[in-house]
């Protein structure tokens, strides 16, 4: 009868074959399938995506590889801790590794978590548990947003305002000379060149025109 083989391939593209093949091996393939409660119907389970393919592998590695004589690889490395040298640097490594089992189709990428001792105080071979998760390498890909940005109005200096405009309070001009309009009465000293003489309109407080009264000496 064959035996399967096991082959591990590091992340250097170095490859080893257990020692001593498995007795057994199960491999689960899972979909993230979830259940739901549909009126008049009931429960129904909707179909997901396929999870990651997990899988655990009991082996015994012998120490003593030249003096065992149920050894089932062909090329073997010199003694036990070899092997548990080589596994621990694939777990060290935090890089996937490929297992590969022969007369089957399984070749999966995986991450390897193990654990490995002695069994029955036999000291002459390291009882090991080892654990594969599939890897899938993906990318995270940044996408454009196709809205445009809002423009955004930059503060300014303030507007002065219009010298033309006159209000309550404001300053006016009477023959080239300042006044202070307060209450919409004309202030300041009398217009004109003699008697007689009147002032134009101008537009004072309210708003309203006023006409200077002549003036006689």
């Amino acid at each position: 009868m064959r035996n399967a083989g096991v082959y591990i391939t590091n992340h250097l593209n170095k490859t080893i074959e257990l020692p001593v093949a498995p007795s057994e091996m199960t491999i689960k393939k899972t979909t993230d399938d979830k259940k739901e409660t549909v009126v008049k119907l009931g429960e129904v389970n909707r179909i997901g995506d396929n999870k990651l393919i997990d899988f655990s592998i009991n082996v015994i590695i012998p120490i003593d590889i030249k003096h065992c004589h149920y050894l089932t690889a062909k090329n073997t490395l010199s003694n036990g801790n070899k092997y548990i040298s080589f596994l621990n640097n694939i777990y060290k490594s935090k890089k996937p590794c490929r297992v590969v089992l022969t007369t089957t189709s399984i070749s999966v990428r995986a991450t390897l978590n193990f654990e490995y001792g002695f069994k029955d105080g036999y000291a002459k071979e390291y009882a090991c548990t080892l654990t594969f998760t599939e890897f899938k390498k993906f990318k995270a890909k940044k996408l454009k947003t196709t809205g445009k940005k809002k423009k955004v109005a930059k503060k300014g200096k303030s507007r002065k305002k219009p010298s033309h405009k006159k209000s309550r309070g404001s300053k006016v001009k009477i023959n080239n000379k300042k006044h202070k309009n307060v209450t919409g009465r004309i202030v300041g000293k009398r217009g004109g060149t003699g008697v007689g003489s009147v002032a134009n309109n101008i537009k004072v407080g309210n708003g309203k025109s006023a006409m200077r009264k002549k003036i006689s000496q």
